[in-house]
């Protein structure tokens, strides 16, 4: 039973070191606009030369779903900023042009390919060591 908390207890300080890491790290974002280039657009298949190195210290990845003037498009980023509210989801935003933001946290792999679903290793990790420990 030790064995097996150390294990998880191990992967969960894995998890949360390779986050520090990251941060450091330039990331990778697909790039692109759908009023430049088609294939970006929602029913995207990314290509290789959307994929860039983000190199101005952007954390984040973002795909965003804007309508002007009826006009509806997909424009793929790397961003430094995000909503407070929303650093790793999805919003909306309202007015004559009308955007869906979605953001997601950047690493060696681009994120920004659709709507991110997300997960936590770390959160699963401590859910079942406490559920051991309650449960003993």
């Amino acid at each position: 039973m030790k064995l097996f908390i150390s294990a998880l207890m191990f992967v969960a300080l894995s998890y949360v070191l390779a986050e520090e890491t990251q941060e450091s790290s330039p990331i990778n974002c697909y790039v692109c606009n759908e009023l430049e280039d088609k294939s970006c657009g929602d029913q995207f298949k990314p290509k290789d030369v959307h994929r860039q190195q983000c190199v101005n210290g952007e954390k984040y990845c973002r795909k965003i779903v804007q309508t002007v003037n009826d006009i509806t498009s997909v424009v793929r980023q790397c961003a430094k900023e995000v909503s407070e509210q929303h650093p790793e989801d999805c919003y909306k935003t309202a007015g004559k042009a009308t955007q869906t933001v979605c953001t997601c946290l950047g690493s060696n792999e681009p994120c920004n390919y659709g709507q991110k679903i997300k997960s936590s290793i770390l959160g699963f990790a401590m859910s079942i060591i406490l559920s051991i420990v309650l449960l003993n």
